[in-house]
């Protein structure tokens, strides 16, 4: 018998916990991967309103933060970022 699947584990708000977390390099990677797709997808769910507005905002704060990561622990390039925007 399998164990029941947690709907928060691949929610983006835990998701954004680990990464935030996360202290290896190789696994911050892969979380942060996971973040961006789960935040895009949340995204494409949440209907036009202001129903969702703070989610929203959390997202957009979440989504800046990310990059922050991928500067500051990963060592990506400031340039690239700013190229992919």
């Amino acid at each position: 018998m399998s164990s029941p699947v947690d709907p928060l584990c691949n929610s983006w708000q835990h998701l954004y916990q680990q990464a935030c977390a996360e202290t290896d390099p190789r696994k911050l990677s892969e979380l942060l991967s996971r973040l961006e797709d789960a935040i895009l997808l949340r995204q494409t769910e949440l209907p036009i309103g202001a129903d969702h507005y703070e989610e929203r905002v959390a997202m957009e704060l979440a989504s800046k933060e990310l990059l922050r990561m991928k500067t500051g622990k990963l060592n990506w390039p400031e340039k690239a970022i700013a190229d992919a925007n």
